[in-house]
């Protein structure tokens, strides 16, 4: 039943197909004279449906997948900063011991050039940080000279060591070891590295502790002379009192006791 201008639809099922239809009053001269019923085929309908969800689909993946690539950004740039806070830390730390290590360390580039230079051995050698860095390493005093190009020209992993006596600002010549170390770097580049260590007190440690050595086996010498001399001169001594108790001389009785003296004394 229809009621005035009221229009009804619905969605039928005919063969198994989907039909839109519609129904409304039909009226002639203002006079409601019967019904209007329409159906239209659904197939347009479905097809416009299916090609909404695929779009949907296709819509929901590409979603899904810019998000994984952003999530995927956000992971990576933030083990980026960490592994990079991470690298300045470890930067910080290696320059931090590197500039309060004892030792005067330097480090030479395959072209020649200073990459770094720690503050003992500015110290050491009396230069000033800004005259040095990123600069060849003939602004080295020349000392230095055939080592340098000696460890660059290697092929191999080698140290050498060398000692030599440097003048020390304020103080008396020192005496200072060189190890010049051939490496490479993470990109095959030649690193000659060159530490200098101050061995003055060691030395004047190992030298004496020679000298003692040298005064311990003179004094267990001394005492061997002492011991191997003594027990004859006892027995001499011995011989010497059984002499003067046993015998009695004929004549120069004086003479005779005054060098029996004299060999007693002497054996003390």
């Amino acid at each position: 039943a229809l009621n005035g201008q009221e229009d009804r639809w619905r969605i039928l099922f005919y063969d198994g197909t989907p039909v839109f239809e519609t129904i409304s009053t039909f009226f002639l001269n203002g006079n409601p004279v019967g019904v209007l019923r329409t159906g239209l085929s659904m197939d347009e309908y479905e097809k416009l449906k299916t090609d909404m969800r695929k779009r949907l689909y296709l819509f929901g993946a590409v979603l899904i997948f810019v998000g994984l690539i952003i999530v995927n950004f956000l992971i990576s740039y933030r083990h980026r900063k960490l592994l990079q806070h991470d690298l300045e830390r470890l930067r910080h730390n290696t320059n931090t011991i590197l500039e309060n290590l004892v030792s005067g360390v330097i480090s030479i580039d395959q072209n020649g050039l200073i990459q770094s230079i720690n503050k003992q051995a500015l110290s050491i050698l009396n230069l000033e940080y800004g005259n040095v860095i990123y600069q060849h390493y003939s602004e080295l005093p020349v000392l230095f000279e055939g080592k340098i190009e000696e460890c660059l020209s290697s092929n191999k992993n080698v140290s050498t060591i060398s000692r030599h006596w440097i003048a020390v600002p304020d103080q008396s010549s020192r005496l200072f070891s060189l190890l010049t170390h051939f490496t490479e770097d993470e990109n095959n580049n030649k690193i000659c590295v060159i530490l200098i260590n101050d061995i003055t007190d060691q030395t004047q440690l190992e030298e004496q502790m020679k000298r003692n050595q040298r005064l311990i086996a003179m004094q267990n010498l001394a005492s061997s002379v002492a011991h191997e001399i003594k027990n004859p001169l006892n027995s001499i001594q011995l011989i010497v009192d059984l002499i003067r108790k046993k015998f009695k001389p004929a004549s120069d009785a004086d003479v005779y006791t005054r060098n029996l003296d004299t060999v007693k004394e002497e054996i003390k």
